[in-house]
C-alpha cells in the first residue's frame, strides 16, 4: 500500500468570513435592549465554563445568577429614583413610598405629631426575641386612614415634575 495524502478539508463546508454588521442572527443584549432569556443566560454560562475546563451548568446556578441579576438591576434601580425624589425608612434600612412629598407644616398643630406618630410594619423600636413573633402589619384600613391624614397634613403645593431618567442619573447613582 501507498500512502496517497489526502486533503482532510476537501469535505467540510467552505468558510466564509460574514462582515458582523451583515449578521442579523445574534441577538444579544445590548443589541436588543432586554435582559437575557433563561435559554440564552444557560447558553452563555456553559460557554464560559467549557472555557474555563468545567463540564456543565446546574438548574440551580442558573436560578443563582438569574436571581442576582434581578436583585442587581433592582438595587441599580432603587438608588436612581431614590436619588431623585424623597422617600421613607421603615425598619431603617428598606425604603417604601417614593415620591411622596409628605413633610409636616410647623403651622398646622398635628402635623407634626401625625408625621412623628408613623405606624411601622413591625415596630422598630423593639426587636422581637427568641420565644416572641414580630408584630402584624397594620390594617389596610388604618394604613388608608394614616396616609390620608399624612397628606392632609402636608403642604398644599404640589412638587415640580422631574424630567424623564437619563444616563446622567445612571451614572451618577452608580458613583456612590
Amino acid at each position: 500500500h501507498r500512502f496517497q495524502p489526502q486533503n482532510p478539508l476537501s469535505g467540510a463546508q467552505q468558510f466564509v468570513a460574514k462582515d458582523p454588521q451583515e449578521d442579523d442572527d445574534l441577538k444579544l443584549c445590548s443589541h436588543t435592549m432586554m435582559l437575557p432569556t433563561r435559554g440564552q443566560l444557560e447558553g452563555r454560562m456553559i460557554v464560559t465554563a467549557y472555557e474555563h475546563g468545567l463540564d456543565n451548568v446546574t438548574e440551580e446556578a442558573v436560578t443563582a445568577v438569574v436571581y442576582a441579576v434581578e436583585n442587581h438591576l433592582k438595587d441599580i434601580l432603587t438608588s436612581v429614583i431614590s436619588r431623585r425624589k424623597a422617600y421613607r425608612l421603615r425598619d431603617g434600612h428598606f425604603k417604601y413610598a417614593f415620591g411622596s412629598n409628605v413633610n409636616p407644616q410647623p403651622y398646622l398643630k398635628n402635623s407634626v405629631v401625625a408625621y412623628n406618630n408613623l405606624i411601622e410594619c413591625p415596630p422598630s423600636s423593639a426587636a422581637p426575641s427568641a420565644g416572641q413573633s414580630l408584630a402584624p402589619p397594620p390594617a389596610p384600613d388604618d394604613a388608608e386612614q394614616q396616609a390620608a391624614l399624612l397628606l392632609a397634613c402636608s403642604g398644599d403645593t404640589l412638587p415640580a415634575s422631574l424630567p424623564p431618567v437619563n444616563m446622567y442619573d445612571l451614572f451618577e447613582a452608580l458613583q456612590v
